[in-house]
Protein backbone atom coordinates (compact mmCIF):
# COMPACT_ATOMS: atom_id res chain seq x y z
CA UNK A 1 0.00 0.00 0.00
CA UNK A 2 1.33 3.43 -0.90
CA UNK A 3 0.20 6.19 1.51
CA UNK A 4 1.92 9.46 0.59
CA UNK A 5 0.70 11.47 3.61
CA UNK A 6 -1.61 11.01 6.54
CA UNK A 7 -2.80 14.04 8.47
CA UNK A 8 -5.39 13.34 11.11
CA UNK A 9 -8.57 11.31 11.02
CA UNK A 10 -9.94 10.79 7.53
CA UNK A 11 -7.24 13.00 6.03
CA UNK A 12 -9.49 16.05 6.50
CA UNK A 13 -7.66 19.34 6.68
CA UNK A 14 -9.11 22.74 7.55
CA UNK A 15 -9.49 24.76 4.37
CA UNK A 16 -9.30 21.72 2.07
CA UNK A 17 -12.01 19.53 0.69
CA UNK A 18 -11.46 15.94 1.65
CA UNK A 19 -13.54 12.91 0.86
CA UNK A 20 -16.33 14.27 3.05
CA UNK A 21 -16.73 17.43 0.94
CA UNK A 22 -18.27 20.63 2.19
CA UNK A 23 -20.91 20.76 4.88
CA UNK A 24 -24.41 21.74 3.75
CA UNK A 25 -25.39 25.39 4.12
CA UNK A 26 -26.79 26.17 7.55
CA UNK A 27 -24.92 23.31 9.24
CA UNK A 28 -22.95 24.32 12.33
CA UNK A 29 -19.23 24.69 11.88
CA UNK A 30 -17.05 22.16 13.77
CA UNK A 31 -15.66 24.83 16.11
CA UNK A 32 -18.82 26.92 16.37
CA UNK A 33 -21.17 27.11 19.31
CA UNK A 34 -24.40 25.17 19.16
CA UNK A 35 -27.63 26.40 20.62
CA UNK A 36 -29.11 23.86 22.98
CA UNK A 37 -32.60 23.76 24.46
CA UNK A 38 -31.28 21.74 27.42
CA UNK A 39 -31.76 23.23 30.84
CA UNK A 40 -30.77 22.26 34.36
CA UNK A 41 -32.67 22.76 37.56
CA UNK A 42 -31.14 22.48 41.03
CA UNK A 43 -33.46 21.92 43.96
CA UNK A 44 -33.46 24.43 46.82
CA UNK A 45 -32.20 21.67 49.16
CA UNK A 46 -29.23 20.93 46.88
CA UNK A 47 -28.45 24.63 46.61
CA UNK A 48 -28.53 24.96 50.41
CA UNK A 49 -26.24 21.95 50.79
CA UNK A 50 -23.80 23.38 48.24
CA UNK A 51 -23.66 26.67 50.15
CA UNK A 52 -23.10 24.83 53.45
CA UNK A 53 -20.33 22.73 51.91
CA UNK A 54 -18.61 25.82 50.54
CA UNK A 55 -18.80 27.47 53.97
CA UNK A 56 -17.26 24.40 55.63
CA UNK A 57 -14.47 24.25 53.06
CA UNK A 58 -13.74 27.95 53.57
CA UNK A 59 -13.78 27.52 57.35
CA UNK A 60 -11.32 24.61 57.12
CA UNK A 61 -9.01 26.61 54.86
CA UNK A 62 -9.00 29.61 57.16
CA UNK A 63 -8.44 27.76 60.44
CA UNK A 64 -6.37 29.69 62.90
CA UNK A 65 -2.86 28.44 63.74
CA UNK A 66 -3.73 27.79 67.41
CA UNK A 67 -6.52 25.42 66.44
CA UNK A 68 -4.28 23.58 63.98
CA UNK A 69 -1.60 23.25 66.66
CA UNK A 70 -4.15 21.87 69.14
CA UNK A 71 -5.37 19.34 66.56
CA UNK A 72 -1.80 18.29 65.91
CA UNK A 73 -1.33 17.63 69.63
CA UNK A 74 -4.52 15.57 69.77
CA UNK A 75 -3.36 13.52 66.79
CA UNK A 76 -0.05 12.78 68.55
CA UNK A 77 -1.94 11.66 71.67
CA UNK A 78 -4.21 9.44 69.55
CA UNK A 79 -1.23 7.88 67.78
CA UNK A 80 0.48 7.25 71.12
CA UNK A 81 -2.65 5.51 72.48
CA UNK A 82 -3.13 7.99 75.31
CA UNK A 83 -6.79 8.53 74.41
CA UNK A 84 -7.67 4.85 74.02
CA UNK A 85 -9.22 4.51 77.49
CA UNK A 86 -12.82 3.93 78.66
CA UNK A 87 -12.99 7.19 80.62
CA UNK A 88 -11.98 9.15 77.50
CA UNK A 89 -14.64 7.36 75.44
CA UNK A 90 -17.28 8.13 78.08
CA UNK A 91 -16.38 11.81 78.32
CA UNK A 92 -16.29 12.15 74.51
CA UNK A 93 -19.72 10.52 74.21
CA UNK A 94 -21.12 12.85 76.89
CA UNK A 95 -19.79 15.90 75.06
CA UNK A 96 -21.24 14.73 71.76
CA UNK A 97 -24.65 14.13 73.32
CA UNK A 98 -24.65 17.50 75.08
CA UNK A 99 -23.72 19.30 71.84
CA UNK A 100 -20.42 20.72 73.05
Amino acid sequence: MNVPEIRGPGNLHPGREGKAGKAPKGAPSPGGALESPDTISISPESSRQAVEMEMLVERARSSDPERLEALSGVRERLDAGELNRPEVFRKTAERILSGE
